[in-house]
């Protein structure tokens, strides 16, 4: 967990998917509310579609091309039958993000999660290059691939626990 980092500079060695099926299958061991998993994830196998994919958010402009394959996680709100669950989604798919994060280090390949903006004109842009229902929402992209060994990959420090536990 300590070596982990996002990675932004992929080589172009091809992913096989057999290795991001393991990784989807490990992940899957992640919590989830009532173990609905109420997401699905859409996965660009090739590098042109995972950089048309990787195209849609603005974090990953200027990197996202190097990626060789990248998963749009997109929460499910059909799960949920109440608005006091209206945040379920979100946490559950974060939940099992990290935990795909976590499992594709293991298995050799590197990743980045990229946040989506829910800006209106560029949602329903995406809904609709997607192809995703009216109870479905983008709930981020992870990019993912061999990492590029000629590149440094940033490190930023982490804060302390004391900084942000506050102990009662």
């Amino acid at each position: 967990a300590k070596s982990r980092r996002s990675v932004r500079n992929f080589s172009e060695r091809p992913v096989d998917y057999a290795v991001v099926e393991r990784a989807i299958e490990l992940a899957i061991q992640a919590p989830s509310s009532c173990n609905r998993l109420p997401f699905r994830l859409i996965v660009s196998q090739n590098h042109e579609s995972a950089t048309e994919m990787l195209a849609l958010p603005f974090g990953a402009s200027g990197w996202g091309e190097s990626a060789p394959c990248s998963i749009a996680v997109i929460g499910d709100f059909s799960s949920f039958f109440s608005p006091r669950d209206r945040h379920s989604v979100y946490t559950d798919s974060s939940l099992f993000a990290m935990s795909l994060c976590f499992a594709l280090e293991t298995l050799g390949l590197s990743s980045t999660l990229v946040n989506w903006p829910e800006l209106a004109a560029q949602d329903l842009r995406a809904k609709r290059k997607l192809g995703l229902r009216n109870h479905e929402k983008i709930v981020m992209f992870i990019a993912l691939g061999y990492p590029d060994n000629s590149s440094r990959v940033p490190r930023s420090a982490k804060k302390a626990p004391s900084s942000f536990v506050e102990k009662r």
